[in-house]
């Protein structure tokens, strides 16, 4: 049988859609990943939107490396050291304030952090940047040097000169560091930087150290029309009403209200005030104005109990203190003006207790540490004083006062190991005081290490050559080391500088008792029967 004409073809097998191929398939997944990409980082950008509108808007100040000379930077004191020493001070300002303005906000640029998204080559620190140049928001940046004052670039004759860039550039220049301590100097650098990002923060931290500069950059601030002229004239007023001129004060809070009617702080401080001449009928209004302004506040049931303490109501003004203090958990001042209104009235054990809960809560808080050691003080209890500046000490180790405060008791219990830690400790915080070193060298003679307190006065008389207490020191130390003729030298050159100086009478008399000592004659051999060489 033969084959038809036509056969029928064979069935063909399965194909693939022509738009299924695989460079289709790899070019259209290729596509849904870039659109997948793009929708995320869409996204993310819109997510981070009020994060850069946020960091746009800060008051962030970023401190730079400072330029040191190499004879400096011998000592430690590296570009990034002398940043961080900055801030230090500038946040050692914004404490000292203590004012419930916000101030400025500090970062060193070592410690600052960079955003990224990663794998796409944003930065959210550039955006921010951008975002900051357009809408013309300056980030301010502290950088400087130190400047020889020689030619061997001696580390006395050093200064220090800053420059604040923000909408303008300031320049702030030094003097010379030998002038000062190395913590009072950084902090006098904190305090002209500050003056120039935030006045009132600077004159607010200088008002119980220096109220008369205080008030000065007070009354600039007001004449000037700042921002802050209502902080200023209640400053101004608290700088008035501590030095007894209570017309004077409420002058300036009355100014501060008219700026702003509403004005907690000087609400309290007009009510506080009037109060305190028994004007008890004037200063209710203020405090219904400022219940209306803060009705849950602080502030509010602190001055109610102001009021109470002044019209003798003790029980009340305690009770009220407590009450501000559970509305403010964190702020030992309420318990530390209750304990201190108890113990003046003779309430000894409860003032102690309440003091003693302030403490505890910030051991380093003047004002309860000072309750505290009064009265241990007064009662001859130095092993209980030791313990209440251990604990100061130990609670802020940045704190180079109380470090040598506690050494200064050690010494006195006779533990001198313990006080030359501690004395070391404040060294680290303040390397250049003076009194550490001859504190550091009392330690040290005590243990009978006369050798190595001779290189610590010699260490403060680089600093300050002509200082009678180093010389008086070093002359103990020459002395207890049998160098008598450079003891005496040493006692005689305190008597040129202080005759009269409280040591004066024993630096004469040991003058005397070397004087009447008779020269030490050094010792012969006894004579032998045969002289050597004689050929006897």
């Amino acid at each position: 049988m033969s084959e038809p004409d036509n056969p029928t073809p064979p069935r063909p097998r399965f194909q693939l859609p022509q738009w299924l191929t695989l460079p289709r398939v790899e070019s259209t997944s290729n596509s849904m990943r870039t659109v997948v990409v793009n929708l995320v980082l869409l996204a993310v950008v819109l997510l981070a939107v009020p994060f850069i509108a946020t960091q746009a808007a800060r008051d962030q100040v970023l401190l730079e490396p400072i330029s040191v000379p190499e004879a400096l930077q011998a000592t430690g004191l590296t570009p990034e050291v002398a940043a961080n020493r900055l801030s230090d001070g500038l946040h050692q300002i914004i404490a000292e304030a203590d004012t419930a303005k916000a101030s400025i906000n500090v970062i060193p640029e070592g410690q600052r952090v960079s955003f990224d998204i990663p794998e796409s080559g944003i930065s959210v620190d550039a955006l921010i940047s951008y975002a900051r140049k357009f809408l013309n928001l300056h980030e301010t940046a502290i950088g400087g040097e130190f400047r020889c004052g020689d030619a061997a670039c001696s580390p006395a004759l050093i200064s220090l000169r800053l420059r604040v860039h923000g909408k303008a550039m300031e320049v702030i220049d030094l003097p010379p560091m030998r002038r000062s301590t190395e913590s009072a100097y950084w902090r006098d650098a904190a305090s002209k930087v500050m003056g120039v990002l935030d006045p009132f923060t600077a004159l607010a931290a200088d008002v119980a150290l220096h109220p008369t500069r205080a008030a000065t950059l007070a009354r600039r601030l007001i004449v000037s029309d700042h921002a802050d002229a209502k902080w200023a004239h209640n400053v101004l007023g608290n700088v008035r009403r501590n030095a007894g001129a209570t017309d004077d004060a409420i002058a300036e809070y009355r100014a501060a209200l008219d700026v702003d009617a509403n004005f907690a702080p000087a609400l309290a401080n007009m009510a506080g005030v009037l109060a305190e001449q028994g004007r008890f009928d004037e200063a209710e209004p203020f405090l219904a104005r400022l219940a209306s302004v803060e009705p849950n506040g602080a502030l509010l049931a602190e001055v109610r109990g102001d009021l109470s303490r002044v019209q003798g109501q003790l029980d009340v003004a305690r009770d009220l203190y407590l009450k501000a203090f559970e509305r403010d958990p964190l702020n030992a001042r309420y318990q530390s003006k209750a304990a201190a209104m108890l113990l003046n009235a003779g309430r000894t054990a409860e003032g102690l207790t309440l003091a003693r809960a302030a403490f505890d809560l910030s051991p380093s808080d003047p004002l309860p540490l000072g309750l505290l050691a009064g009265y241990y003080g007064g009662q001859g209890d130095f092993v209980a004083l030791e313990k209440l500046y251990r604990d100061a000490a130990e609670f802020s180790p940045e704190n180079a006062a109380f470090q040598a405060q506690h050494a200064d008791l050690l010494i006195i219990n006779k533990d001198y190991a313990g006080a030359l830690d501690r004395i070391d400790q404040a060294l680290l915080v303040d390397e250049g005081s003076i009194k550490y070193r001859l504190s550091r060298a009392d330690a040290l003679a005590a243990l009978g290490r006369h050798e190595d307190a001779l290189l610590d006065l010699e260490l403060a008389t680089e600093r300050d050559s002509g200082n009678a207490e180093v010389i008086y020191a070093r002359a103990r130390s020459l002395a207890a080391l049998n160098r008598n003729d450079e003891a005496v030298a040493a006692y005689r050159r305190y008597l040129m500088l202080q005759p009269d100086g409280p040591e004066a009478e024993l630096a004469k008399a040991i003058i005397r008792l070397q004087e009447r000592s008779p020269p030490e004659t050094p010792k012969v051999p006894e004579a032998s029967a045969s002289i050597p060489g004689s050929g006897s």
